[in-house]
């Protein structure tokens, strides 16, 4: 009885899989007229999924608009390009607040060791590739063609970027039309907040991309290939693991897509059997990184796990319930006008049309952001960055959420002037196609507003940004560059960042697998650079969540080794985000340790 019963589902849901698609403009389903009434609607349910109507001719304006919406999708594509080592926006409010950012630098750390030592790995440093090898591979390859620089390092973000619009692309079409599809590219492209963290070297961008390659090998699973692609969907998962570990959100997600892609009523074996393919893949690829790199580097894998999880991650319910609703109201940053939208009229659509219900595509978006946000939940950590991978479901959804209106608009706008039946109920009256023709004409018009007004707005934010860029990082890297002369290692917290801009060896001096001396005698460095002064204390924060490398204790451990610590340089960077600078320190070694003023060779 449960078999065929769970049969029933399936079946429903790999119908609706193989739903129609969408041709023409403006939001046509196969095989509907343009306008439509309730009654085509009902009559287009009955068609069989592999009914084909024959295609209709596009007109030549409609054809001349298509290619001039991706001409300016394009054109919002290339502006990313533009000075590309500028400074990340100066509003505090995009970076939570208002501390330094120095992720860029840790995501690219190893890589930028490798080529300018020779080794990957800095013993007793903080060593990301060891969890995270992704992108360190990935801005690796940059690097030997660009050289090691910040443009190069933004450069890899902006290549997942150009492959996660394709596979958006893609997935819309797939589900709907061409125009829906172009909707949804078109709102990530204009998108500021969306523009800002493509342009940045962190790994939200790429984790997403690879999800999502995941999960077009996943739908291919069902095929004559399946097997092949089913393993191949877990390889990428796991690839999208190993470069940012929020990506956990999408094995659920794929694990769904597989399943149901496969699922047959005769064949229930096969369902499972592909999932369990799929879960051998990214075993595989979790049992070679365990082998080569977790157990032979375990101080900096344990490490790793302190810094990013450890410190943050929560289990108290109240924490986890004030966090999960202080992410959904924090989340309007991505966009205020379309955010608004989006609150609330797909759960409208879901309960009111059946069409919209069905379509896979829909469930898809909810899950990716309901998954993804509850996971944050457990995160305790509001950093604007990492919603940046939402706003892919979130363009879609609004995509899609358009064109149903647009659909249900054409169904009942023809209907409008028809008279109410004599004596019926309220709700035959309120449901009447006079009304929803009148109902949907105002949603549209509402709807197409947002969207005028999101693309105006985010236009404004963009050319606003691009008008008052700086690059106050650079100028404070070189200056530093120049000061420290034939000196190579650097210490300080954010000191691979400044290596993507000017020749230093950086050493972490908080977050590394070893105490702070023992890199001291190891490095030799007499240079340090820091956030306000070195005197000043833990924040609150820091202390509570047992931050690693406190800076009182930094300060302790350098007077062991250098008399004196002298001030050299003070910078105003990013204009400033908090009340304190970056200060520039020269270190002189103690004269009783010997080590002439000379740092050692490179390791």
């Amino acid at each position: 009885m449960i078999w065929k019963s769970l049969g029933r589902w399936v079946i429903c849901l790999r119908l609706a899989i193989a739903n129609v698609r969408l041709e023409g403009f403006p939001f046509d389903i196969q095989g509907v007229p343009a306008r439509i009434t309730p009654s085509d609607m009902q009559s287009e349910e009955r068609q069989s999924p592999d009914h084909k109507p024959p295609e209709r001719a596009e007109p030549p304006l409609l054809r001349w608009l298509h290619i001039g919406a991706w001409v300016l999708v394009a054109l919002f594509f290339l502006i990313r390009f533009i000075d590309l080592d500028a400074d990340f926006i100066h509003e505090k409010e995009y970076s939570r607040d208002g501390v330094l950012y120095t992720d860029e630098g840790w995501y690219a750390n190893n890589a930028i060791h490798y080529f300018q030592s020779g080794e990957w790995h800095y013993d007793g440093d903080l060593n990301f590739a060891v969890n995270l090898p992704t992108l360190q591979v990935m801005h690796a390859v940059s690097f030997a063609i660009f050289g090691v620089n910040i443009d190069a390092a933004r450069l890899t973000i902006l290549f997942s970027f150009t492959v996660l619009l394709m596979l958006m692309y893609v997935f819309v079409r797939k589900w709907t039309d061409k125009w829906t599809a172009l909707l949804a590219v078109a709102i990530v492209s204009w998108n500021f907040f969306f523009l800002l963290f493509s342009r940045f070297a962190i790994a939200e961008i790429p984790m997403a991309m690879f999800a999502c390659v995941g999960f077009l090998l996943g739908y291919f699973s069902k095929g004559k290939l399946g097997w092949l692609f089913a393993v191949l969907a877990g390889i990428a998962w796991a690839i999208s693991f190993y470069t940012k570990t929020s990506a956990l959100f999408a094995l659920p997600i794929l694990s769904a897509i597989v399943f149901f892609g496969n699922w047959s009523p005769e064949i229930k074996w096969a369902a499972f059997a592909k999932v369990g393919a799929m879960v051998a893949g990214a075993a595989a690829v979790i049992g070679l990184h365990t082998m080569f790199l977790a157990i032979p580097y375990r101080d900096d894998f344990l490490a790793f796990q302190t810094i990013n999880v450890g410190m943050r991650a929560q289990a108290s319910p109240g924490v986890v319930i004030e966090f999960f609703f202080q992410m959904i109201d924090k989340m309007r940053l991505i966009d205020p006008i379309l955010y608004r939208v989006i609150k609330w009229l797909p759960l409208a659509l879901v309960l009111l049309v059946k069409d919209y219900r069905r379509n896979p595509l829909v469930w898809f978006c909810v899950a990716w952001l309901g998954i993804y946000t509850v996971m944050f939940s457990f995160y305790v950590n509001l950093k604007p960055r990492y919603w940046a991978p939402l706003f892919v479901p979130i363009a879609m959804l609004i995509a899609v959420t358009y064109r149903q209106v647009f659909v249900l608009f054409n169904a009942y706008w023809p209907e409008r002037k028809r008279a109410f039946e004599q004596g019926s109920s309220i709700w035959k009256k309120l449901s009447h196609p006079r009304v929803l023709g009148w109902v949907n004409a105002v949603v549209l018009v509402l709807f197409s507003a947002a969207l005028a007004g999101s693309l105006v707005r985010n236009v404004g934010d963009t050319a606003d940004y691009f008008d008052e860029k700086d690059d106050s990082f650079e100028q404070m890297a070189k200056d530093v560059r120049e000061r420290m002369g034939d000196d190579e290692y650097l210490l300080g917290h954010f000191t691979t960042k400044l290596a993507l801009y000017v020749d230093v060896l950086p050493i972490n001096d908080r977050y590394a697998t070893g105490p702070l001396d023992d890199r001291l005698k190891r490095y030799r460095p007499h240079w340090l650079i820091t956030e306000d002064t070195i005197n000043r204390p833990d924040s609150k924060e820091e202390k509570e969540n047992n931050y690693p490398g406190s800076r009182e204790d930094r300060l302790v451990t350098l007077k062991q080794f250098y008399e004196p610590i002298e001030e050299v340089a003070v910078y105003d960077v990013f204009s400033n985000y908090k009340d304190y600078r970056i200060h520039l320190y020269k270190l002189t070694p103690r004269p009783e340790l010997g080590w002439d003023g000379e740092s050692p060779p490179l390791p």
